[in-house]
């Protein structure tokens, strides 16, 4: 970083290429196919490769999972990587980020079999759900200038465990059954993953899609409801759910794509774009010279054009 003092944020972080940051831990794909890069995952011994990064896409999927039948496969962009492989918190790993210039400052991690208390201990387990009203929560809520009415309308205060310790967040549900996580201090998502997809009794003609939950509720908030009443809308919680999303956007006559101002947001906004012009529309220009709908929606006023009307 060219200023030390300037603290590296998420998107900055996604940014790094995967395949440079894997290279820098001293793993090589065994195979590449167009811009898919195959890898033996670092996270287990294996003899065949089953770690993909989509270098395009800039997100990674590990189909080696041991996972149920019918489960989603594990994935997701490069923080959601580093904070498995090192076993971090995202603080932890954007402060090593930045002090290291970019290169990972933790030790190289061990590839192994995971014992099933090991596994147990890493993973995210939901103890309850209930009804928004931790204070800590709440002013978390107004920070991101999202009303209480709303929240409870979406989301749920979720407790759960993880390292033998407790904690709790505002939990969005997916389509899977599991939780995107959000506090304060605290990003992460339970399993299984997934998308959400949010929609009327009956099917309306167009879809809004949203990389993350905020955002939609961002949406809610600042655009009236009869310029989206004709539309449904799908939350990705994850870019690397747009694959698996595309049969449900592909249903629909119009998909409006409101990603993130960044470049994994536009990589994928592109990607949509190449596969039907017509389909795919990008509507970011919505929130031009934000990162997306929550941060115009927490400096929304504070332009010199206060009086522009948004046209979603």
């Amino acid at each position: 970083m060219e200023n030390s003092n300037e603290r590296l944020t998420c998107e900055q972080a996604r940014n790094f290429d995967l395949v440079d940051y894997l290279a820098s831990l001293g793993h090589h794909p065994k195979k590449v196919q167009a811009n898919n890069h195959w890898y033996l995952s670092p996270f287990r011994e294996e003899r065949t490769p089953s770690f993909r990064v989509n270098r395009k896409l800039n997100v990674w999927a590990d189909f080696g999972d041991a996972v149920p039948p019918g489960k989603k496969v594990s994935g997701g962009n490069l923080i959601d990587f580093a904070v498995r492989y090192h076993r971090c918190t995202v603080s932890e790993f954007l402060i090593s980020m930045q002090s290291q210039q970019g290169l990972p400052m933790f030790a190289k991690a061990e590839r192994k079999t995971l014992t099933k208390e090991e596994l147990e201990k890493d993973k995210i387990t939901i103890l309850k759900d209930i009804q928004l009203s931790h204070p800590a929560l709440l002013t978390y809520l107004q920070s991101r200038r999202i009303s209480y009415q709303l929240a409870t309308e979406h989301c749920r205060e979720v407790h759960f465990r993880l390292h033998d310790r407790p904690y709790f967040a505002i939990g969005f549900k997916n389509d899977a059954g599991g939780y995107e996580l959000r506090n304060a201090h605290f990003k992460g998502s339970s399993s299984p993953k997934g998308f959400t997809h949010i929609h009327a009794e009956q099917q309306a003609p167009g879809v809004a899609v949203f990389e993350g939950f905020f955002s939609y509720l961002s949406y809610l908030s600042l655009v009236p409801q009869c310029e989206r009443e004709d539309r449904d809308s799908v939350v990705l919680n994850s870019l690397v759910f747009f694959e698996s999303a595309r049969p449900v956007l592909e249903s629909y006559k119009t998909v409006d794509l409101f990603l993130d101002n960044n470049a994994p947001g536009k990589r994928i906004t592109d990607y949509a774009r190449s596969l039907d012009r017509r389909l795919y529309k990008d509507k970011s220009h919505t929130y031009k010279n934000y990162d997306d709908f929550n941060h115009l929606h927490c400096h929304f006023g504070e332009s010199k054009k206060k009086g522009k009307k948004l046209l979603p």
